[in-house]
């Protein structure tokens, strides 16, 4: 009869388990949405040398929010690395370079660019990759001089 009792035991111990993630449900859609996104990855990028550093540009140009300061970023990256294309790991390891707080979803802000709000990107060759175009150059250069 012990046995019996430890399994009728186990339903209840179960169905509160199944009930507390029920009841908060702000958090399970933060964290679905969270999960199926790729985590960005820092990669080998030199941001020291060249004509501008990096971080001289940035503040050079003083990029206000993480749209503008991804648009400096891939504008630095094509002008002074010749990196045409730009991904979420590129401005991640410019934004843990430059020691500034990754954004939750790291795509975004290319994402957003090339919407037709903004039209500062397009799709680049392979999926996750960006182009910034023209328009989007000649927004980088009026900056910092506002």
């Amino acid at each position: 009869t012990n046995p019996n009792v430890g399994v009728d035991d186990e339903p209840d111990v179960l169905d509160a388990e199944v009930t507390a993630p029920v009841s908060t449900s702000p958090s399970p859609k933060k964290r679905g949405g969270a999960r199926t996104r790729r985590t960005p990855q820092p990669i080998d990028l030199d941001l020291t040398s060249g004509g501008i550093p990096l971080k001289g540009f940035i503040e050079q140009k003083k990029p206000d929010g993480d749209i503008k300061r991804y648009l400096a970023i891939a504008y630095w990256l094509k002008k002074y690395r010749t990196i045409n294309e730009v991904n979420m790991d590129h401005a991640y390891t410019c934004y843990r370079y430059l020691g500034w707080q990754v954004p939750g979803d790291a795509s975004a802000p290319l994402r957003a660019m090339k919407s037709t709000r903004y039209g500062w990107m397009t799709a680049g060759s392979i999926r996750g990759a960006y182009v910034i175009n023209h328009i989007a150059e000649n927004q980088v250069e009026q900056m910092g001089n506002e």
